[in-house]
């Protein structure tokens, strides 16, 4: 076959042409990034007390250049600060940047219905639009209905009837008033029934379409926000490699829980750690690996300062800030004739003054920058006077009515009873009144870091999805060995008490907790767990013990005269508390009671017989600590000696 010359020419010229544009387009692509979108999963998640830590892996194939890939399917509550990516020898992270993206709901549940039950929801669903569409309609027309009867009351012979040109134009503008109100109220109350009766059709229309979904439909939020992160690559040849990354959310809620098991075979105690759990982050963990940690993830935290604190005189006009009460003269050293510079610079304390400045005493005067002070007022020995009253001279009438309440202003404070308050000899009450000067304290967040942090790793993986019930999680079981000891208080209450003692509690690495308490598998009380504490010993009491009964009798003595005026009673009180062990087995008990305690020389307090108690003189408090055989019943006995004045009552018991 012949071919002319120029048309082998031709043919030449074209795939010339067809190779150059390839050889360019091939340029273009290697130049550009390749664009890749993802949806790692989730592989592990470690579990605080509000916040979680997401991590999250992927594999990957990078072209050699740039690459350019999306991250999708990230929690909504995605704090952006947390994010953090691996570092890796394959790749170099140019730049991230997270943004949120609105994407469809995962409507799966409805993909799983049978056509007939499909069929039912898309009826419903249209019933519930139609319904809503009558609702806005009975809206738009009952707003045009509060219109038309603004205007009706607008009218000018209604609104000005002494401006009206007739007798007769009044009394019609009067009637076609009342009828039109009648009828837009009658027309207003009939569109608010329809428009609940159509509001409870949707709402049982809704709970149909529940229970066909099973309770996994969203309703009407068919769409849902995501964090998509936009992550650019630059590897140097091409690779699979992986890419690891972490961020921490907010929606998580967790608290520790115990089960502590006792056994009435003294077998040691047992802590079964459980975690109640859920989440509501938006995403759904499917298989993931758990973590539960004590740690309290905070943020700003800053801490308090000590700052200068001055005393100094309240001068006339000056109003006190906030109150404070101190007892006695002799617990502060106050400012004496200083005076306040009110000029908006500093305030200053001048004269025979004594200021305290860090808890040092200088005399003389110190600036304070008056915008970081803060006054509170002071009570010297017991007596809070008004500023009107301070500086007032004490008339004989004063010092008679102070006289008229008084038993000599004895006070007995037992069990929160307050019989009489001490009164102020005249001295006090002409002493001024002081204020306390002190900084405000710093602005910040008070928080409880724990340096040592316990971390619980679940051993099997869990699927939670987002906005579940919540769930029980077990974490971890430990024995240790437990004491027992019975206690009571039979002052306040006629009953024995069990408490269980545990010395090794600080081995177990606890955390604050809420603990249901067991014996022998059955459920008998719930106690708190504070592992805030330096005590060698973790005591938490169980619950009551019927087994042991206890009993305690006051016997009172006569009240005697003790002076010649008469004015003076002496009264003993006998006390008697009985125990006995109805168990078959021994028990130790400790018994707690107490004798008064007098602050006033009107009041003399004089302890007898103990029994042997352990008594303590500054509280007032006794106690014995013993044990009972089986069927052993002891008597202890303790008793005391009150004199006071015939006028006052007291509890004695």
């Amino acid at each position: 076959m012949y071919l002319c010359p120029n048309y082998n020419q031709n043919f030449f010229n074209n795939m010339k042409k067809i190779l150059l544009s390839l050889f360019v387009l091939c340029l273009c692509i290697s130049g550009l990034k390749a664009q890749q979108k993802f949806y790692p999963q989730i592989n592990k998640v470690t579990i605080f007390s509000s916040t979680a830590q997401i991590e999250k892996s992927l594999e990957v194939f990078l072209v050699k250049g740039y690459n350019e890939i999306k991250l999708s399917g990230n929690s909504s509550k995605l704090n952006t600060q947390s994010i953090q990516f691996n570092s890796s020898k394959d790749f170099v992270i140019t730049d991230f940047s997270p943004y949120i993206q609105l994407v469809k709901s995962n409507q799966k549940q409805e993909d799983k219905l049978t056509d007939q039950e499909k069929a039912r929801v898309k009826i419903i669903k249209d019933s519930i639009e139609l319904l809503k569409d009558r609702r806005k309609a009975i809206k738009d027309k009952k707003q045009i209905l509060d219109k038309e009867r603004t205007t009706l009351t607008n009218i000018k012979e209604i609104d000005s009837p002494q401006q009206a040109d007739s007798i007769i134009d009044l009394k019609e503008a009067l009637e076609y008033f009342e009828v039109k109100t009648v009828e837009i109220s009658k027309l207003l109350y009939d569109l608010s029934l329809t428009d609940i009766e159509l509001k409870n059709q949707i709402r049982k229309l809704n709970d149909d379409l529940k229970i066909i979904l099973q309770d996994d439909e969203q309703g009407d939020k068919l769409s849902k926000e995501e964090f998509y992160i936009k992550l650019n690559l630059y590897a140097k040849n091409e690779v699979k490699t992986t890419i690891n990354y972490k961020y921490n959310v907010s929606g998580i809620e967790w608290t520790p829980i115990y089960d502590i098991k006792f056994s009435s075979l003294n077998k040691p105690a047992v802590f079964l750690l459980k975690a109640e759990f859920q989440q509501e982050t938006g995403e759904d963990w499917n298989d993931v690996s758990i973590v539960f940690s004590t740690e309290e993830q905070s943020s700003n935290i800053m801490p308090v300062d000590l700052k200068p604190m001055v005393y100094k005189k309240i001068m006339p006009g000056e109003r006190p800030k906030t109150v404070a009460t101190v007892s006695t003269v002799d617990d502060i050293i106050a400012t004496v004739g200083g005076v306040s510079d009110n000029d908006g610079g500093t305030t200053r304390g001048e004269g025979s003054m004594v200021t305290y400045v860090n808890g040092v005493a200088k005399k003389g005067s110190v600036t304070i920058p008056k915008q970081a002070i803060a006054e509170v007022q002071v009570d010297l020995g017991g007596t809070r006077a008004s500023q009107a009253e301070c500086g007032k001279r004490i008339t004989n009438e004063d010092i008679e009515k102070m006289s008229a309440n008084t038993v000599d202003a004895i006070i007995a404070d037992v069990g929160k009873i307050n019989l009489s308050e001490d009164l102020p000899t005249i001295r006090e009450v002409e002493k001024p009144k002081y204020e306390i000067i002190t900084e405000n304290a710093s602005s910040g967040i008070a928080t409880n870091n724990n340096l040592l942090t316990q971390e619980y790793i679940v051993k099997m993986k869990y699927s939670i999805k987002s906005g579940e019930k919540s769930k029980i999680i077990p974490l971890e079981e430990k024995n240790t060995k437990v004491n027992y000891k019975y206690f009571s208080i039979p002052k306040k209450e006629k009953v024995v008490y069990l408490s269980a003692l545990f010395p090794s509690w600080e081995e177990l690495g606890l955390a604050n907790a809420r603990a249901n308490l067991y014996i022998d598998d059955k459920y008998v009380n719930s106690a708190n767990i504070n592992t805030n504490q330096t005590a060698d010993t973790l005591k938490l009491f169980v619950g009551r013990e019927k087994k042991i009964a206890i009993d305690r009798k006051v016997i009172k003595g006569k009240p005697i005269e003790v002076n010649r005026k008469g004015t003076e009673l002496e009264q003993v009180i006998n006390v008697k508390v009985i125990i006995k062990n109805n168990n078959n087995s021994q028990v130790d008990i400790k018994i707690d009671d107490q004798i008064p305690i007098s602050n006033s020389e009107k009041i003399t307090i004089t302890k007898g017989e103990l029994s042997g108690a352990n008594y303590n003189e500054k509280t007032g408090l006794l106690f014995w600590e013993t044990s009972l055989k089986p069927l052993e019943s002891k008597t202890f006995t303790f008793s005391y000696t009150c004199k006071y004045p015939k006028d006052v009552i007291l509890p004695l018991d």
